[in-house]
């Protein structure tokens, strides 16, 4: 009798940790193993309705019940590269785990429009005049521009316009004049100040902008 409860106990384990899933929120994708260091990593769990008195345990991250949104929150003050283990448990019976690997968040980028090259046609530029900021990694943040210097300087060296722009894109007055211009001509943008949730706030490098 003791072999067979033991079995039963072995197929229902097996049952529960393949009907359980971890699924970290700010992922690209959400099913992948990893842990951000220094932003809460909002933890969803899918699981079966029967198993309903959750809990996650796990030895170096501090993980707390967010009851609004029924999320757990990870998170981790580790060094890159460890590995470390979540456990769920149910009234107190392990019912799953999940190795993860803590990483650092990768650098943000800034790009103009959604364009890769900074030799851009007129057109290129008033079809999409705002900044974006990229993660090159699995976060899955949003961040934005908050401000921005601009300065427009004509074919001859000559500036022709230089604004202070408190926003995340061109404004219809710089975008009139960009209209005007002639091959050669540069568009300046530095003291670029972004802000999201792994930086508050962040200042990113000059981007120099040729029409061609």
């Amino acid at each position: 009798m003791k072999i067979l409860y033991t079995v039963i106990f072995l197929i229902l384990s097996k049952f529960c940790f393949g009907q359980v899933e971890i699924l970290n929120l700010i992922l690209t994708k959400p099913d992948t193993n990893i842990i951000y260091i220094g932003v809460d990593n909002p933890l969803e769990i899918k699981a079966p309705k029967h198993l309903n008195s959750l809990a996650l345990v796990s030895n170096n991250l501090k993980i707390n019940y967010r009851k609004k949104d029924k999320l757990f929150i990870a998170s981790s003050s580790g060094n890159p590269n460890e590995i470390d283990t979540i456990k769920i448990y149910n009234k107190n019976q392990l019912i799953a785990q999940k190795l993860y690997r803590i990483e650092k968040i990768c650098d943000p980028e800034l790009n103009f429009g959604l364009n890769t090259s900074y030799e851009l046609s007129i057109n290129q530029i008033i079809d999409d005049p705002q900044f974006y900021i990229n993660f090159p990694c699995a976060f899955n943040k949003k961040a934005f521009v908050a401000r921005f210097d601009c300065i427009i300087v004509d074919v001859k060296g000559d500036t022709i316009k230089y604004e202070q722009i408190e926003s995340n894109k061109l404004l219809t007055e710089q975008i009139e004049t960009i209209k005007t211009l002639k091959t050669d001509s540069k568009i300046l943008f530095y003291n670029v100040v972004g802000w999201g949730p792994a930086f508050c706030p962040r200042s990113f490098n000059p981007i120099n902008i040729t029409i061609k």
